[in-house]
């Protein structure tokens, strides 16, 4: 499967969900372990301008950045929750 670089964060969106809500001791193991596991699976084209395919690493960086947005998302939402 190949996956767009416009489309990356919609695709990684449900995977990284998954990965929030989960208890330590099962599933997914963490970013890293994630980006390994997607990358054998599907393969993300590198951003607009650019030919090939990102690296596990690269996955990984993505990976982390939208956790990051989806934690302080959450946290929004629940001081909005508070306040009303």
């Amino acid at each position: 499967m190949i996956v767009k670089a416009g489309e990356r964060e919609e695709f990684l969106t449900p995977w990284v969900r998954k990965l929030i809500r989960q208890k330590k001791e099962a599933g997914l193991k963490g970013t890293k372990h994630l980006a390994r596991l997607l990358n054998r699976s599907t393969v993300f084209e590198k951003d607009k301008n650019e030919k090939g395919f990102i690296s596990v690493e690269s996955l990984n960086t993505e990976i982390i950045k939208l956790r990051k947005a989806l934690l302080n998302e959450q946290k929004e939402d629940g001081k909005r929750k508070k306040q009303k």
